[in-house]
């Protein structure tokens, strides 16, 4: 019987021997994998990143090969610029976020590299562009017959700190007015507009008299100008409706100058108010596109083109 007891105190001491042996050996502790992980992930990110460096300066070598050294330099610029840069970043985010199974940050980096690339391709900017101007391509200042009076729409100007007007991209408005005036094709300028916002201390002029002080500047007589009111398109065609009717110029013949993207709109919004005119295109956008690299690459120039050609469409939309 003792000895039955001793071999059954001996089989216990050797469970509990075990059982502690058990808890006092060493366990994984969560840094030490997280450790492990980083080890294994960070190798993995630099040879992706050198893959990829690697592929990109062998195209930007074919390109200096093939294009010549303008065209490389032109790709270097447009790459290195704020919107280049961030296609890149995009891009970057995209694949890394599929490396490691990331689909919603994948889904969304790759929607904004979409969206980049749609909205600031040159390509697609001049396709936008040429389709708001189509209609004023084939105009001739030389067939367009005298006109009795022509409104130039203000945003042509801008006016520098020392209060003096200066034309900026779409300063083609004022220098199309004086080419009419001095080719005899019309008898007075009404020069329209009015700053929607308060303006900066030294900046005294609003966009109609910026344009008369500039067209006076250039020859044309004072009396010959006059400027009306407008914060915004539709606005200054209804001053110059006004203007009409107070000087008695309903049969009057009278033309809008205004952008060549612009001028559909303009002549929609003047026919909303009742005034039938010619439409005058000026300051007209885009440029021929040239085979390059660079033309798939976004910028902020091609950018603003499409949101100019966004704006006309919208405003078309809603009927303004």
């Amino acid at each position: 019987m003792n000895r039955r007891n001793r071999r059954i105190r001996d089989r216990q001491k050797d469970e509990y021997a075990d059982y502690f042996d058990e808890e006092s050996s060493p366990q994984p502790t969560r840094k030490s994998s997280e450790d492990r992980q980083e080890k294994v992930t960070l190798p993995a990110w630099s040879l992706h990143l050198a893959i990829i460096g690697i592929v990109a300066v062998l195209l930007l070598g074919l390109i200096g090969l093939t294009a010549g050294r303008t065209t490389l330099e032109k790709t270097l610029q447009a790459l290195l610029a704020p919107a280049g840069l961030l296609w890149m970043g995009l891009f970057l985010t995209t694949y890394f976020s599929l490396l490691n199974r990331q689909g919603f940050p994948a889904f969304l980096a790759f929607s904004c590299w979409i969206l980049l690339s749609l909205s600031g391709n040159a390509i697609v900017a001049s396709l936008m562009m040429d389709k708001l101007q189509e209609p004023y391509a084939n105009f001739e200042t030389a067939n367009l017959q005298k006109l009795d009076v022509v409104i130039v729409l203000g945003g042509g100007l801008m006016t520098l700190p020392n209060g003096k007007p200066q034309i900026n991209d779409a300063g083609d408005r004022a220098m199309q007015a004086y080419l009419l005036f001095k080719a005899g094709k019309v008898d007075r300028i009404i020069c329209s507009g009015v700053s929607g916002l308060p303006l900066f201390e030294g900046q005294e002029m609003d966009p109609g008299e910026a344009l008369e002080s500039l067209l006076i500047s250039m020859g044309i007589p004072q009396e010959k100008i006059t400027t009306i009111g407008g914060r915004n398109t539709y606005e200054e065609f209804q001053a110059f409706d006004q203007w009409i009717t107070e000087n008695a110029a309903t049969s009057a013949r009278k033309g809008v100058i205004t952008s060549a993207w612009h001028l559909p709109r303009a002549m929609r919004l003047a026919n909303s108010v009742g005034i039938q005119a010619e439409p005058i295109p000026a300051d007209f956008s885009g440029t021929r596109l040239r085979q390059s690299p660079a033309l798939l690459i976004p910028s902020s120039d091609n950018m603003k083109t499409v949101r100019r050609c966004l704006k006309e469409w919208m405003a078309r939309l809603v009927g303004r």
